[in-house]
């Protein structure tokens, strides 16, 4: 198995504004994915809500538990398949 995440290249956002401003400076079609790929992870100053990026090839890679889905990452944050 191979660490296909560490963290290392993930990108947080303290606010929303913040974070709207990142996705106008990128191109449209990325930016798609940044939404796709971000969550919120934490709060922040005054509880409120950090949302991050991961901004690595990570970011390619799915975890699901849906019935019949078979995933490529594991709990552990390692490759499972190859994709």
């Amino acid at each position: 198995a191979s660490l296909v995440w560490s963290g290392g290249r993930s990108a947080a956002f303290a606010d929303g504004p913040s974070y709207r401003r990142f996705l106008a400076s990128i191109p449209a079609d990325l930016a798609c994915d940044v939404i796709q790929w971000a969550y919120v992870a934490g709060l922040g100053e005054g509880g409120r809500a950090v949302i991050n990026a991961d901004l690595d090839g990570g970011s390619y890679m799915n975890s699901s538990w849906e019935d019949g889905v078979e995933n490529n990452l594991g709990f552990d944050c390692e490759r499972v398949r190859a994709m």
